[in-house]
């Protein structure tokens, strides 16, 4: 949900405290693919630079 919201307003994602909030959790999935997901996400919202 995240990412296609990130694709429709990319700022709202970057500076929304919440979001940023959930990807942080999501990084610690235990599902490879979730974590996957959320690594991909947090790249494009500048969070992993």
């Amino acid at each position: 949900m995240l990412d296609a919201a990130h694709d429709a307003a990319p700022e709202t994602i970057r500076y929304n405290g919440y979001a940023r909030r959930i990807i942080l959790e999501e990084l610690n999935a235990t599902s490879g693919r979730r974590r996957q997901r959320a690594s991909g996400l947090a790249a494009k919202v500048g969070m992993l630079t």
